[in-house]
This record gives C-alpha cells, structure tokens and sequence, in this order.
C-alpha cells in the first residue's frame, strides 16, 4: 500500500521542462571582415597559410576560431595540414592573442 502512494504522489509531482538545444557557440563570419583578417595576420605571424573560414564566438566577439591551411613543416616537398586556432582580443589594448593551436581537421 505505502508504494502505491509513492508512485501516486511520484506520477502527480511535475516534471522537469525539457531542455532546451544548445546554441552554437561559435557562428561563420566573412574572411574579409577587419576582425578575422587582424587576428589571421597574428596567426600567421611566422609562417605563410590559407584562411579557410573564421567563426566568432556567439557569447564574445572578442574570441575568433580559424581555420588555416598550411605547410607545418615550411618544407615544399611535404603537404600542407588544417590548423584550428583560437584567438582572443583584449579589449584595452585591441591586440589579438593566440590561446589554442590544433593541428589536423579543422571540423568541416
């Protein structure tokens, strides 16, 4: 009897709303924009590459994703590879920094 009630009283409790999606945290911007050439040209401060596509973060317009490819060994014999890279500005003194490199798929 006593499970009885705890079911009864279970099944009339209210549930919980379902969750919602989660938004994209990152959303494709235009290569050409001030922002993502900037950032590119810290990127690729040391080395010659090819943006692929930018991305700015949806809760910070100060965080930039890019996607470059480039020779990673400068040698012109070896093939060229996707790096993801992770920028951020500081707002004070509008200078973009990298945070993350990653060498391979770029997630496309």
């Amino acid at each position: 009897m006593v499970k009885l009630v705890i079911v009864a009283l279970l099944a009339l409790t209210p549930q919980a709303p379902a969750a919602q999606p989660a938004e994209e945290p990152y959303k494709k911007i235009d290569i050409s924009e001030p922002d993502v050439r900037a950032a590119a040209k810290v990127a690729l401060a040391k080395s010659k590459g090819t943006l692929v596509w930018a991305e700015r973060q949806s809760i910070s317009s100060n965080n930039i994703r890019l996607c470059i490819n480039m020779n990673r060994s400068g040698d012109r014999s070896t093939s060229s590879e996707f790096a993801r890279v992770v920028l951020s500005r500081d707002n004070k003194r509008k200078k973009w920094t990298v945070d993350t490199w990653s060498w391979g798929s770029c997630g496309r």
